[in-house]
């Protein structure tokens, strides 16, 4: 008999002891893509964190033991017990496990619940070499013919296991069925499953528009890596039938890729960025020099090659559409400024409409809060009287600094210096300074610049507009300079916008692709950590895009 059973009837306390004696087999660190995430982790009992790490199948007895001991353990109640493991069975692929405790509610006569099937269809959905498809395809017909109502955890359940069977199709109208009741916390998870299931099965379109939908949920969604993974096997899986006509449907596949991770600036890790070389160079038959680089955002120079990237260009059909969108939808509506007071936002653009066009608009508010967290004996306003001498008087700027009212009751000499040299708007302490700077900006016309530690995150979150949020990241990311804080002399550290476009970059002998290092956490931010790519000098490439 199994050691874990046989402590498994002498009780928690003797089954706690065995498990400190035995840390290798019973220690499991889940990572939200193994697993359980770690902290719900510890809301498992110790036994049952035990069986999960054996993975063997239990007996009926070991089964009541087991629950005898897990219910009352934090929230686990005799009721939720067969859901609950089921799940964690689930998170942690552990079939035989599962399988056994469906086996053993049979022998209780407790018919296992909705939840409890549909978490056993998703574990199947992971384990498909040990239950095979007609388990699935049984068990998502058993759940049919309970209920024709899916709460939202049912409905991923089932779509993700039904993407590893042969019905896979069935996964699109449980979809749908998600859109129809508005229930899209899981979507951009289950698009990706779904465009995976497509890839395999030669519905390429259906894949790649389904890999596109998740873009069209919002810039913060991103698809799994397995996506292009499952992409770059298809495309290998060309190059190794090894015909002319197998070689070109490669080469097709990989840039329609490439091209796709370039339009939606898609930013792979390092270990996909190997892969894609890996791919390139076998289509091409070559093996080519790969190296991981830097470019940072104010060169546009490649640190390993010394090539210049194109610069980045907004152009002003491009402005102009941002911004009459942004007057039209933003300035017009009444979600940006509902913190602002008519009067005030009246005032404002009559000023902006006398002075405009500015050359700069700098976040007066914002620097002054930065400078006062990391330099406390900084006196703020010297050194944003510092920046506007620096723009207005040394490269004859013309500067509209943003702040509150509560800045002007302040009688210092570079308060006054602020006011000669730069045009000083101050708002209420409750307004959103947010779109004033950039309606000021925008007003300007395409070369003026802002100056902010601020990303704009509230605002870029506010617009809804797929098209107009990517217009509007790019022109952040061309006219935005970054404010750092102050340097050792006291001196403030401002760092350029982005002088080219972060993304793929296609040469003659190869290209340049920037990934994600782990530095990149939002859709706002960029990496300058890139790979550059470069064929041998006496080679060609044998197939291009």
């Amino acid at each position: 008999m199994l050691a874990h059973t046989v402590i498994l009837r002498c009780g928690r306390r003797t089954l706690s002891r065995w498990i400190q004696r035995h840390p290798k087999t019973t220690s499991v660190s889940p990572s939200p893509q193994e697993g359980l995430q770690e902290e719900r982790w510890h809301y498992v009992p110790p036994e049952l964190q035990a069986v999960i790490t054996e993975g063997r199948p239990l007996s009926q007895t070991d089964w009541e033991q087991l629950k005898s001991v897990s219910v009352g353990y934090k929230n686990i109640t005799e009721r939720n017990f067969p859901g609950f493991v089921m799940r964690v069975c689930a998170a942690q692929s552990k079939f035989a496990v599962g399988k056994s405790l469906l086996n053993t509610l049979e022998k209780w006569n407790t018919p296992p619940g909705i939840g409890t099937l549909s978490k056993f269809m998703r574990l199947c959905g992971t384990s498909l070499e040990d239950c095979g498809e007609d388990v699935i395809l049984a068990t998502y017909d058993k759940i049919k013919r309970m209920t024709d109502v899916f709460d939202e955890g049912t409905l991923e359940d089932m779509i993700i296991a039904l993407c590893e069977t042969s019905q896979w199709t069935e996964s699109i109208k449980l979809l749908k069925v998600m859109e129809n009741q508005n229930l899209a916390s899981g979507r951009p998870n289950l698009l990706s499953h779904i465009a995976i299931a497509a890839f395999k099965r030669g519905n390429h379109n259906l894949g790649w528009e389904m890999v596109v939908k998740i873009h069209e949920l919002g810039l913060e969604h991103r698809p799994s890596e397995t996506v292009f993974d499952t992409w770059l096997d298809l495309c290998n899986e060309h190059v190794r039938l090894g015909d002319e006509s197998s070689q070109d449907q490669a080469c097709n596949m990989f840039w329609r890729m490439m091209h796709y991770i370039r339009d939606y600036q898609y930013y792979p890790s390092v270990t996909l960025v190997q892969r894609i070389t890996d791919c390139f160079n076998a289509i091409n038959k070559i093996s080519t020099s790969a190296v991981l680089t830097t470019i940072s955002r104010g060169s546009r120079v490649c640190q390993n090659c010394g090539e210049v990237l194109p610069a980045y260009k907004f152009d002003e059909n491009e402005f102009l559409s941002l911004r009459s969108a942004f007057m039209e939808k933003v300035i017009t509506g009444n979600d940006v400024f509902m913190k602002t007071s008519p009067f005030e936002l009246r005032q404002f653009r009559e000023m902006v409409t006398m002075a405009a066009p500015f050359d700069l608009v700098i976040d007066g508010l914002n620097i002054l809060y930065r400078i006062s967290n990391s330099h406390k004996k900084s006196s703020g306003l010297n050194q944003l009287a510092s920046i506007v001498q620096f723009y207005a008087e040394d490269l004859k700027k013309k500067v509209l600094v943003m702040g509150r009212h509560h800045m002007r009751r302040k009688d210092s000499a570079a308060l006054k210096y602020i006011k000669k040299r730069s045009l000083l708007f101050t708002t209420e302490s409750l307004s959103q300074d947010d779109p004033f700077l950039i309606y000021a900006a925008l007003s300007s016309g395409p070369e003026c610049f802002i100056l902010s530690c601020d990303m704009l995150r509230d605002h870029t979150a506010r617009i809804h507009d797929h098209s107009l949020k990517r217009l509007f990241l790019k022109w952040l990311h061309c006219r935005r300079m970054e404010f750092h804080g102050l340097n050792s002399s006291g001196k403030p550290i401002i760092q350029a916008p982005i002088l080219h476009a972060v993304q793929l970059h296609e040469h003659q002998h190869g290209y340049h692709l920037p990934y994600n290092d782990g530095s990149v956490k939002s859709f706002l931010s960029v990496p300058e950590t890139w790979i550059c790519t470069h064929v041998p000098s006496k080679s060609s490439l044998l197939y291009k895009k």
